[in-house]
């Protein structure tokens, strides 16, 4: 019943005759894209999903349906407890600038067996989905890596501890974290390292591509420091950053010139076989002080020789 004008009434008077005369719908049975259902009720909508739904991607847009419809059938599931099947939701380019980081939390508690949620170009903001975060850590709702699909929004004003938990939500094999996908700016970064600092959190990205942003006001001892928190990293993108040989040299100090500093570099490299520091124009000070950094931090190092 593709594109045949059907509206929600249409489809609530359906099911509850359906539910009168004791007739099983099977899921999987209806066809109903196409049709503009956005009058229909929470009870209805609830009912419709868990019937149409038979392990494909739920697309929002093809019933015309609103953040409003989302929000009713958000209200409903958490009056009754009540779950839904879907295992992929695309709400892609769907407004839902007036929702409330709790409602999606609800949505996400009430979908166990959802596997990708598509919130891509949504007008979502950094302050709804610090919402989202907290309430699903109040309810027990654990978040997997790659679930929420978050592109295309602004999230500029989110803070540097949010923007942790997302990076790590977002960071699966080979995924390479594109800054502009979420428009946001050095400032952001700055916060995020500011966070690692403060808090010691590991960053679990390994690639992060950051061309096209203008660092020219950060300096190279952030980026050791966001170096140093990102152990994993395997590739950096900083092409077009206008990025400065004073900034660039800074960044190489912070790595190199304190025994202190190769300590931690050490110390934040576990997976590390081997370090060349040949012709490096280190002292006996410097690597004291390595020393002294490692055991103070309990890495262990392996003594490796020439021939092996």
């Amino acid at each position: 019943m593709s594109n045949c004008h059907l509206s929600g009434s249409v489809i609530k008077d359906l099911l509850n005759e359906c539910d009168k005369n004791n007739v099983v719908l099977k899921p999987g049975m209806f066809d109903l894209r196409g049709n503009n259902l956005s009058e229909i009720d929470g009870v209805t909508l609830f009912g419709l999903v868990n019937l149409i739904y038979n392990n494909y991607t739920f697309e929002w847009w093809y019933y015309i349906l609103s953040v409003d419809n989302l929000k009713s059938l958000v209200d409903e599931c958490d009056e009754d407890g009540r779950t839904l099947t879907w295992k992929k939701l695309n709400l892609s380019l769907i407004n839902l600038s007036s929702i409330k980081g709790s409602q999606l939390a609800i949505l996400l508690k009430c979908s166990p067996e959802l596997k990708h949620l598509d919130m891509s170009n949504c007008h979502l903001s950094g302050s709804i989905i610090k919402d989202v975060l907290n309430e699903c850590n109040k309810k027990y709702v654990v978040l997997k890596p790659g679930l929420l699909d978050l592109k295309g929004n602004n999230l500029s004003d989110i803070d540097g501890v949010t923007l942790f938990r997302l990076v790590d939500l977002n960071c699966m094999n080979c995924f390479t974290f594109k800054w502009n996908y979420y428009s946001l700016s050095v400032d952001n970064l700055k916060g995020l390292i500011d966070t690692c600092y403060e808090h010691g959190g590991m960053l679990k990205w390994e690639r992060l591509d950051l061309s096209g942003l203008n660092l020219s006001s950060i300096e190279g001892s952030k980026l050791a420091c966001l170096l140093k928190f990102s152990p994993e990293l395997k590739h950096l993108d900083m092409s077009n950053c206008h990025l400065s040989g004073s900034i660039i040299k800074d960044l190489l100090n912070e790595h190199s010139i304190e025994g202190s500093k190769l300590g931690c570099l050490l110390k934040f490299s576990p997976k590390l076989k081997s370090l060349d520091m040949s012709n490096c124009h280190l002292s006996g000070s410097i690597i004291k002080d390595l020393l002294n950094e490692c055991d103070k931090n309990n890495v262990v190092l392996k003594i490796k020789t020439r021939n092996a």
